[in-house]
């Protein structure tokens, strides 16, 4: 068998389809908010306990429309005044038709006593603890009546 030559075949073809490209999928909004909420959390406990009541009357306002779509999350601590500040950058993509041409994107800036943003953290740790579980392979939501996991392709349903 050593000495038999080995013959290679070739075909020629006039194209190839490419394969699909990965892609990296943008976190979800509760991947973010999981994240901002545990620094918060952290930023909490390195700053020392809240010196005062945390407010536990925590009610979820109505639904209203949003006047803008939130980006960006930071987080951040004014030493001066013992306050957290938490600051929210709009989605803003200028090329979108009907967007406000030469304008600069809307943000907010919070300001919260460590209580308050103590208060936060542990009804937002409530409500995600509450909501439906997180695949454990794309961190996406799963339904009750079953998830395509589209990391897998489709192949793997919950």
């Amino acid at each position: 068998m050593m000495n038999e030559e080995r013959r290679i075949e070739t075909e020629e073809v006039e194209a190839v389809t490419p394969p699909p490209r990965a892609r990296v999928a943008p976190e979800t909004p509760s991947e973010t908010f999981g994240r901002k909420r545990d620094y918060l959390a952290g930023l909490i406990t390195k700053l020392g306990a809240p010196k005062g009541k945390v407010p536990t009357d925590m009610d979820l306002l109505d639904f209203a429309e949003p006047a803008w779509i939130v980006s960006t999350l930071g987080v951040g601590y004014d030493d001066d005044h013992d306050r957290i500040i938490v600051e929210a950058h709009e989605l803003f993509e200028e090329e979108e038709e009907g967007q406000r041409a030469g304008e600069e994107p809307a943000s907010a800036r919070v300001r919260l006593t460590r209580e308050q943003a103590q208060a936060f953290v542990d009804r937002a740790t409530e409500l995600m603890k509450s909501g439906r579980p997180n695949c454990p392979v794309c961190s996406e939501p799963m339904d009750a009546s079953g998830h395509v996991c589209r990391r897998s392709n489709g192949h793997i349903v919950h």
